[in-house]
């Protein structure tokens, strides 16, 4: 009665004295005292109490209706991403061989064999949960009480010995899938199965359980597939069982090829076992999953996409629960690097349900499990996504240099000579990056040579040897009880030594830091050396380098703690007592630890100890040398083919200029997968209240209109706002413009500042024939046009007979083209370009503060191919010649507005002055002055001409001009005042 059926109150009135008080005791509640009558009334108000907790949990049967929901979820966008993985691949054949092979140095190999694994992945319509664990540790049993059926037979004398795949079926059958084909030729056995648990059990076991003595071979089934009519794998959800890690070493390759493909992993822990949780055994079987696996297999598996099951909690006495579960989590932690301890949960058969109602600890776990599935999901297709946008988007780059042959117009001696040149410049850029890698490598050393001889020093502590005389040794042989030592010696130190800890720790930062600035470097000379020659500018992401390597160095950290617990390489200190028989009682414990201590304090096993504590700081190394590598490949080929350019810039347009625009509609389709499926927004435009007004609206262009909103900040309040949303033609967002739209999305997610538009998120509502899509922002009083323009206080020119009135007014053009300059500077750093720098795209947010808006055209500067955008009246010469530009593009636009600033008046309102003709073409010009202004000082004039400089590398930078502005003052001399004349 205190398990699955559940207890009523008429039950409980109606229960014999022993069953009642048996029950008090198995619900806690402590009956000593009690009558009968108070005795089912404190059983009563225990059951009710506990009905009220379960209800607030989410059930088995919302568990399953939400697993099915979210798998077939899963399905329409698998099939989505898996069309457009076919269209991606169809289309490729269609360019350049030259590209193709770029493509392939650039990921290393073949993009059509990186394509065929997409296809691969998302051709697979289930969402397998793997669940392995130790040996008898209740997998089977535990899956059943989530299954809500005995499915899984039982045994308590073998236990599961293959694979085994719980699917939905509406009938009751068994696919075995044999090794080898049996006496009819057939490598398949399909059984209908018994609704008698009892027959059904036994129609399993003899192909999915092996006697202890039979597991050391290749079982002969493979696999088995089970149906069983269960709400919980509606949709495609798949429950995996596997043989009991650690058993035999057939076993682990078993489950090892099964991690990769698994889209969730759950892993089961005996905690009634003496020890506790056998990290050596999880971290043996990742070891293997690692050197068998496929690295694009590897890459899937997510860490945190992982739960920890103690299981058997019952069979631990309630004084050492709490101890039992902080060991297991330091163990795991151990073995799992980046374990949070809401990944572990425990469990009990025995209490999982009583009186019908399931435990708090049931309710955690499923709604650990619930959250598992739909991240795990979301990590799988967002990792294809990716693998075929990063193809699309590195073929869109090389074509768009097509379309910007910066060397067609040389004669064969000229070619020669800037071809001469540019091997010059590769060579220079080897140098350069030689030496940036040795100083990386010189660093590492260091950092292992401290972290050996501290690691040296604690060998000679007292604590460690008595810490090593209380230390259990089950060996009993020397070199045994040797090697046991030696790994306690190495586990201890490298948990308990602070000094050591946060050595590496720092190291380890430091090395992180370090390797952000030498990215920096190689990113800033690349630009400065190579791409003139090439035409492109290629950065190395430090985000890449270091996030999306984290799973391979994962897994080798997995092995260096695989290590530590096997021990060090004892070698030939060990050899000579190899085979020895030892004192039971251990009476020569000191002779032994001193041993041990010696063989852990050789230099090669200190300077192990001490890279292995370093491994992801060597494997970024390994990665950053591997990136640069495959970088000069690619501009090594990008220079052959520009100066074996023959083609006319007439021919290369004709050919290349529809592949971007294909690559641009594949991209966008893609997109949109992306945007109506996959993505959760962080607003729905129908409960967004004042942008459908127009009364509301504050500005507006050619692309979109920016209104006044309100939004939902939490429950209780709103905030108001500024919502963007597109206009005609653009208003819905489609395959057309998707791309786009998520380039200007992730521009503002990523580019913050004080002096940059905070952005809050996106807003979307599905409409006939696209998505309606606003970005929702921080809202401004003003932009800085407004504060400026027209405003004699704030405009220095205006003041000539008044020296206070103009220092002021000088003071309020100071601060805001400073901010003005800071934001640029944000943006600059951060290795983007605006592209429409002007008065109306600056605002001013309460307190006068700055702000860069309007990035709509903002562009990563490796991106740039020389496109036309923005307002061409502010566009540097170079962008209206459809040259590349790099942010020495906004440096131009920055002049014309100090020039407005100072003057309080627009460029387009002096658009009637002939000198303007120049700026709108993109030659020489002559800055014109009112008649009634006041000339500006030298040094703004002075800027003013360095930012307008026709040659791009003679303009300053964001942060010189800047800390020129800075030091500028009105006090000067009359004979320092210049004609504000400005040729550029």
């Amino acid at each position: 009665m205190a398990g699955k059926q559940e207890l009523t109150e008429a039950g409980i009135d109606a229960m014999k004295t022993r069953e009642l008080f048996r029950l008090l005791d198995v619900f806690g509640v402590d009956g000593d005292d009690l009558e009968p009558a108070a005795a089912k009334t404190a059983l009563k108000q225990k059951i009710r109490e506990l009905k009220e907790e379960a209800e607030k949990a989410t059930s088995p049967e919302q568990v399953a209706e939400k697993m099915a929901d979210i798998a077939k979820s899963y399905k329409v966008k698998r099939e989505l991403l898996l069309q457009r993985c076919r269209d991606v691949a169809d289309y490729l054949p269609n360019l350049d061989p030259s590209e193709r092979e770029k493509l392939a140095l650039h990921f290393r190999r073949d993009v059509m064999d990186i394509l065929g694994e997409v296809e691969d992945h998302l051709s697979k319509d289930d969402c397998p949960i793997l669940v392995a664990g130790e040996m008898s540790a209740g997998k089977s049993t535990l899956l059943n009480l989530l299954l809500g059926d005995d499915i899984l037979p039982v045994a308590h004398m073998s236990s599961t010995s293959t694979i085994c795949e719980v699917k939905y079926g509406e009938t009751r059958q068994a696919l075995v899938h044999l090794r080898e084909p049996d006496a009819t030729g057939s490598q398949q056995i399909r059984l209908t199965l018994s609704e008698d648990p009892e027959e059904c059990r036994q129609q399993l076991t003899p192909h999915i359980h092996l006697k202890k003595t039979e597991r050391e071979t290749l079982p002969p089934v493979s696999k088995i597939e089970i149906f069983w009519p269960v709400a919980f794998l509606k949709g495609g959800v798949t429950i995996v069982d596997s043989p009991g890690v650690g058993e035999s070493e057939m076993m682990d390759q078993i489950i090892a090829k099964y991690i990769p493909s698994a889209f969730a992993f759950i892993y089961i822990i005996d905690s009634s076992r003496g020890g506790g949780f056998q990290e050596d055994r999880l971290g043996r079987l990742l070891v293997k999953c690692k050197d068998q696996g496929l690295q694009s297999e590897l890459e899937q598996f997510d860490p945190k996409k992982a739960i920890f099951v103690c299981n058997k909690w019952d069979q631990v006495p309630p004084m050492e629960r709490q101890e039992v579960k902080d060991e297991t989590i330091r163990k795991l932690g151990e073995m799992w690097e980046g374990l949070d301890e809401s990944q572990v949960f425990i469990h009990s058969k025995t209490e999982a349900v009583k009186g019908g109602i399931r435990s708090a600890d049931l309710n955690k776990l499923l709604d650990g499990i619930y959250e598992l599935l739909p991240e795990c999901l979301n990590r799988k297709l967002s990792t294809q996504y990716r693998r075929m946008v990063n193809i699309l988007d590195e073929a869109l780059k090389y074509v768009r240099l097509k379309l910007n042959d910066a060397f067609g117009h040389l004669d064969d001696g000229e070619r020669r000579k800037v071809y001469a040149e540019a091997l010059s410049a590769l060579s220079h850029f080897d140098e350069f990056v030689a030496r940036i890698l040795e100083e990386l490598k010189e660093f590492l050393t260091e950092a292992t040579e401290a972290a050996a001889a501290i690691f040296s020093d604690a060998l000679r502590g007292k604590t460690l040897r008595k810490h090593l005389s209380k230390v259990p040794i089950k060996a009993t042989t020397d070199d045994n009880a040797i090697a046991e030592l030696s790994r306690e010696i190495e586990v201890y130190l490298t948990r308990s030594c602070q000094s050591f800890k946060d050595n590496v720790k720092a190291a380890n930062r430091q090395f992180l830091a370090q390797l952000m600035t030498m990215i920096t470097r190689v990113n800033r000379e690349h630009d400065q050396t190579i791409r003139p020659v090439t035409g492109r500018r290629h950065q190395i992401e430090a985000d890449d380098v270091v996030r999306d390597r984290q799973t391979p160095a994962w897994f080798e950290w997995v092995g260096q703690a695989l290590r530590r617990l096997n021990g060090p390489h004892l070698g030939s200190i060990t050899s000579p007592f190899r085979g020895s028989s030892l004192d039971p009682e251990h009476s020569d414990r000191l002779r032994l630890s001193e041993m041990a201590i010696a063989a852990m304090a050789t230099d090669a096993e200190l300077l192990s100890i001490g890279e292995n504590n370093l491994l992801k700081s060597f494997q970024l190394l390994r990665d950053f040398e591997s990136d640069l590598q495959r970088m000069k490949e690619v501009e090594e080929r990008l220079i052959e083919e520009r100066f074996s350019e023959t083609r006319d810039q007439m021919n290369l347009v004709s050919k290349y200029d529809p592949q971007a625009t294909d690559i641009t509609l594949l991209l966008g389709s893609l997109a949109m997968v992306d945007l109506e499926e996959m993505r959760e927004y962080e607003f729905d435009l129908d409960y967004i209240s004042g942008w459908q007004d127009p009364q509301n609206k504050i500005g507006g262009g050619s692309y979109g209109e920016l209104y006044r909103v309100q939004i939902q900040q939490d429950s209780s309040s709103c905030i108001l706002a500024a919502l963007k949303v597109g206009v005609l033609p653009y208003a819905l967002t489609t395959e057309e413009n998707a791309w786009n739209f998520l380039a200007e999305e992730d521009n503002l997610r990523k580019l913050t500042g004080d002096h940059i538009v905070e952005y809050y998120g996106t807003a979307y509502r599905r409409e006939e024939g696209g998505l309606r899509l606003g970005l929702v922002m921080e809202l401004c009083e003003g932009t800085l046009e407004d504060r400026v323009v027209g405003q004699r206080e704030h405009n220095p020119t205006w003041w000539g007979h008044d020296p206070t009135m103009k220092r002021e007014a000088f003071r309020y053009i100071q601060d805001k083209a400073i901010q003005l300059c800071e934001g640029l500077r944000t943006i600059h750093d951060a290795g983007y370009i605006h592209r429409d720098l002007k008065l109306i795209n600056v605002l001013v947010a309460a307190g006068d503060v700055v702000k860069l808006a309007d990035v709509g055209v903002t562009k990563r500067e490796v991106d740039v191919t020389g496109t036309v955008t923005g307002t061409a009246i502010y566009a540097a010469p170079e962008v209206k010649n459809r040259q590349l530009y790099d942010k020495r593009a906004d440096i131009y636009s920055l002049g014309l507005l100090l020039w407005e600033m100072w003057y309080g008046r627009t460029v387009w309102s002096a658009m009637e002055d002939p000198s303007f003709k120049g700026l709108v073409e993109g030659d020489s010009m002559v800055m014109p002055q009112s008649p009634d202004s006041v000339r500006p000082i030298h040094e703004w004039a002075t800027l003013v001409r360095d930012c307008q400089n026709k040659n791009a590398n003679g303009r300053p930078s964001a942060l010189e001009s800047l800390q020129r502005i800075r030091d500028m003052t009105t006090e000067v001399s009359p004979r320092r005042s210049l004609s504000f004349q400005t040729t550029v």
